[in-house]
């Protein structure tokens, strides 16, 4: 009779999938993956690998970073050059770049316009630039006001964060 040590084998429950080094292996030499094998589906065709896969979307800090690239004449990265927009260039922005959804779009330029530097930079009078850099209106004295005031509040909340973060360290 056979004992209960480490000779004894586990009755098989059910196929586990190759090991993730097996399963890479044998899909970079080409071979059906073992999942496939396994299930009894046919190996994926030429056509069907070679298609295009659905991409993440990306972030706002990557479609500001393509609207710096693609308008630099509106869109810049350096603090001090950050020039109010014109009101509503978020539709010039959607025409304009189609491949981007608008809910990502608005996004990016919430992440541009919500920065302190382009807040320090809504004085009023001051000149709103289009897409191609053109003047498209000026900031009145209400909207320079709003700017300082998210601007003050967002970074005493930053500041009071930033504190309590220190302390409890």
């Amino acid at each position: 009779m056979i004992s209960s040590s480490s000779t004894t084998r586990r009755a098989p429950t059910s196929r586990r999938p190759a090991p993730s080094w097996h399963r890479s292996r044998g899909r970079l030499l080409g071979l059906r993956s073992t999942e496939a094998a396994i299930k009894g589906k046919p190996a994926p065709t030429a056509a069907a690998a070679a298609a295009p896969r659905p991409r993440q979307p990306l972030s706002a800090t990557a479609i500001g970073a393509m609207l710096i690239e693609r308008f630099p004449q509106c869109f810049v990265l350096a603090r001090n050059r950050k020039r109010p927009l014109k009101i509503g260039i978020h539709r010039d922005l959607i025409t304009a770049i189609p491949e981007v959804s608008p809910k990502r779009l608005r996004a990016a330029l919430g992440w541009y316009a919500g920065s302190w530097a382009y807040l320090k930079n809504m004085t009023a009078g001051a000149a709103r630039i289009d897409l191609n850099g053109q003047s498209a209106g000026e900031v009145t004295a209400e909207e320079a006001a709003a700017a300082a005031e998210r601007r003050a509040s967002e970074k005493a909340a930053y500041f009071v964060a930033k504190k309590a973060a220190s302390e409890g360290k």
